[in-house]
């Protein structure tokens, strides 16, 4: 028995199959959402579209349209401006008027499903020809679901882009990329999401792809790059006192008028005839019929229409009137100039649509080379005591002894390259003997070094504990800790290793770095000043490894909300700063072990100098030119040491000759 009933699906798949042969619709997208498309109740302005409330997106809009030859638009814009109801618009477009298969990208999985529960769903169900094309999700088989709206000749799916399977997906011939700064830069190891997508149309002779999204960070945006690489179109409008077209930009919004800032009085410059030109204008000047887009590249408007839009041009009546980005502006500038950036940056990113550009922070090394001294004893008086540390490399071992005093002022004494690999025990028997001899003191002492400080975190982990187990006392097994904000030291004594007789201790070296970046700012000797030596070793290139880092914020993932800050390498060669943050590590160790501090020396020195009764050594005149040996006494001299050994330890300093009472 055969009735009607039988041949609906034959029928269906027949008039979709016609349907596909008609050519494109005459009618654009703004067309077509002026004719049938409404708003939810919730929306901002509910009720049937009207591109005219927002007329800088039509143009957007006709290069989404079939009947255009763009392949590709880019939307660099603020938020609150239209542009996923722009991408909404379109999808509702390729349901009703021209169908076929789209895929809709969102950053992660909430967003999607935010999409389809707050904008999608909302506009399905209030636009009457749309109800019609989509079923209403009844059951899982409807066609209807979070992620997939299916409608007669095509189906939209809601995907996510930060994971490799979604960016895989189905092939179709148009996409939107929305929000693409909060994708992850690299997804599975096998690129940036927007790139595997984008291979999803390579099957149609006829594709679209519509990207957009607020502009983060300078260096990794990939909306500024795509932006760049389209048209650069902005959208011009008349002054209603000279018709001089101008695009609005920040920068000629007043809003301090004799010396007194008044937000509320908000005015816009104009850059041809220089008056003022009052918010209420704003509406007449964005009339599609006066205002429109300027492409600084016409002829790429083809291939890739990219336009830029700030919140200036939001509609009157809105939510950010131009009284109200001047407030966020002052509120944002007067936070940052107490140090804190994060509010300027959301309204850079949010407001302007421009991208942020992080401040670095960063020691010009020239400064420090250039301010070099020439010592009048291998260890200038005010030093106490001397610490070494070390850094392993696969092919070497790089190593410095510094001399410390009150307040942590400290003196560069020497550095050294020790070549060889350091699985050979000569490198490290090498770099012993150098540990050991005595340096010549200005006040006519010598003074042996207390303590090393032993990179153990990436090359020759189990030669670098066996040298601080034979040292043991005096050597400190340091590697930098993965906690962010930890502190410089750990406050705890560590457990000992299980298998070798030393602890390792754990470096916060962010909070090390940025006590030494903040003290080579200083240009005055006294606490924290740090000198260093015009002798061989410290020139250009170590200076250049001294200041080889940058600080730069950290930003939690999608989200580019500052959670911390790390040191980024600006060159390959940065040992001088890793053996700057041991040195100082192993004194802050070395004092806490002996429950001393620098002053409480400092302040004993006197009496065991005039107990040694000797005189200050005479200028010797150490410079770069010099062929001895520096810091190597040539004659017998008292030794000092301000610590007494421990009985039974293993002495690095070995062969000191006198220890105070």
């Amino acid at each position: 028995m055969t009735g009607p009933a039988t041949y609906a699906p034959i029928a269906a798949r027949r008039r979709a199959f016609f349907n596909g042969l008609r050519p494109d619709p005459l009618q654009s997208v703004a067309e077509w959402a002026d004719e049938r498309l409404h708003l939810p109740s919730f929306a901002p302005v509910p009720g049937p579209w009207r591109t005219s409330r927002t007329p800088f997106l039509k143009e957007i809009m006709e290069c989404l349209s079939p009947r255009h030859r763009c392949r590709k638009v880019v939307f660099m814009k603020p938020v609150q401006i239209g542009g996923t109801q722009v991408a909404v618009n379109w999808a509702g477009y390729t349901m009703d008027r021209s169908p076929t298969a789209m895929l809709f990208y969102e950053p992660i999985i909430d967003m999607s499903k935010r999409l389809t529960k707050e904008k999608l769903d909302p506009v399905i169900h209030a636009t009457p020809t749309l109800r019609e094309k989509v079923k209403e999700a009844r059951s899982r088989d409807s066609g209807n679901t979070t992620y997939r709206k299916e409608f007669l000749g095509g189906f939209l799916n809601i995907l996510w882009a930060n994971s490799s399977a979604g960016a895989r997906s189905t092939s179709a011939p148009r996409i939107v990329l929305d929000e693409v700064d909060e994708y992850e830069q690299d997804v599975g190891d096998q690129g940036h999401p927007c790139d595997l997508i984008e291979k999803r149309t390579a099957a149609y002779a006829r594709y679209k792809i519509f990207e957009l999204s607020t502009p983060t960070l300078e260096d990794t945006s990939r909306i500024e790059r795509d932006y760049q690489l389209g048209s650069q179109g902005h959208y011009h409008v008349p002054c209603p006192h000279c018709w001089h077209y101008q695009h609005l930009v920040w920068e000629r919004l007043l809003y301090t008028f004799d010396g007194v800032k008044r937000p509320e009085d908000a005015a816009y410059q104009c850059e041809g005839c220089q008056q003022l030109i009052a918010e209420s204008y704003k509406s007449w000047m964005m009339d599609s019929a006066r205002a429109k887009w300027v492409h600084a590249y016409p002829e790429r408007v083809e291939e890739t229409a990219s336009f830029h839009l700030n919140l200036l041009y939001q509609p009157a009546g809105w939510a950010y009137p131009w009284s109200r980005l001047a407030k966020e502006y002052i509120e944002a500038y007067q936070k940052m100039k107490t140090g804190d950036a994060r509010s300027m940056k959301t309204f850079t990113n949010t407001i302007l649509a421009k991208t942020w550009k992080e401040k670095v922070e960063q020691i010009a090394h020239q400064g420090l080379y250039q301010r070099r001294e020439v010592y009048e004893a291998p260890c200038p008086r005010g030093v106490v005591v001397l610490i070494a540390s070390v850094d392993v490399q696969d092919n070497r071992l790089e190593a410095t002894i510094k001399g410390w005093g009150a307040g942590e002022q400290s003196w560069s004494i020497e550095y050294r390259i020790f070549h060889g690999s350091p699985s050979l025990p000569t490198v490290w028997m090498e770099l012993t003997e150098w540990l050991q001899l005595p340096r010549e003191h200005e006040d006519g002492v010598t003074l042996h070094v207390e303590a090393v400080g032993v990179d153990t975190g990436g090359h020759h982990t189990k030669e670098a504990y066996r040298f601080i187990e034979k040292h043991r006392g005096d050597a400190f097994a340091l590697k930098g800790s993965s906690e962010a904000g930890a502190p410089d030291i750990p406050k705890r004594e560590p457990k000992k290793h299980r298998s070798f007789r030393l602890r390792l201790y754990l470096l916060g070296t962010n909070a090390l770095k940025d006590t030494i970046f903040a003290r080579m700012k200083l240009t005055d000797a006294g606490p924290g000043f740090m000198h260093f030596p015009r002798r061989d070793g410290y020139d250009q290139e170590y200076f250049e490894g001294m200041t080889s880092e940058v600080k730069k914020p950290k930003y939690k993932p999608r989200s580019h909300v500052q959670v911390g800050y790390s040191y980024e390498k600006t060159r390959d060669r940065n040992e001088p700063l890793d053996l700057e943050v041991y040195n100082l590590a192993t004194l802050l160790l070395w004092l806490q072990q002996r429950k001393t501090t620098l002053e409480k020396l400092t302040a004993a020195w006197a009496q065991i100098i005039e107990r040694a009764k000797v005189k200050p050594l005479p200028l010797l005149g150490l410079t770069e030119s010099s062929t001895e040996v520096p810091g190597v006494a040539t004659q017998p001299l008292p030794a000092v040491s301000l610590i007494q050994p421990r009985p039974g330890r293993r002495v690095l300093s070995r062969g000191m000759q006198w220890w105070p009472s």
